[in-house]
């Protein structure tokens, strides 16, 4: 479990993804655009695959569930918001991490 915390607003964490592990999301406080896509091919992904987008509030407690085989992009549309992530294994415990271009992918 690990908390995201963005400095502010402008920051987007794209892409980054995971072909094992499973991710959980939970906002605990603030906004968050959380876009994801499912990789056909980790080491080439095609250009033409289609993201989709989740917001995330925390004053909901918004939760979203990313499983094995996709890549995210993160971003806070408030300021001090906060993003609670759980995994289904502990940091560094496999290698499992491909980050990917931030501009791929990105939306129309």
């Amino acid at each position: 479990m690990y908390v995201i915390e963005n400095t502010d607003i402008e920051i987007c964490r794209a892409w980054q993804g995971h072909q094992i592990e499973k991710r959980w999301f939970v906002a605990v406080n603030g906004r968050f655009e959380i876009r994801i896509v499912k990789i056909d091919d980790f080491e080439n992904p095609s250009e033409s695959l289609e993201p989709q987008s989740f917001m995330l509030k925390g004053k909901s407690m918004d939760s979203l569930f990313i499983d094995a085989g996709f890549a995210s992009s993160i971003k806070a549309l408030e300021l001090n918001s906060k993003l609670v992530v759980f995994s289904d294994y502990h940091l560094d415990e496999i290698k499992d991490n491909y980050k990917f271009d931030s501009q791929k992918w990105k939306q129309k």
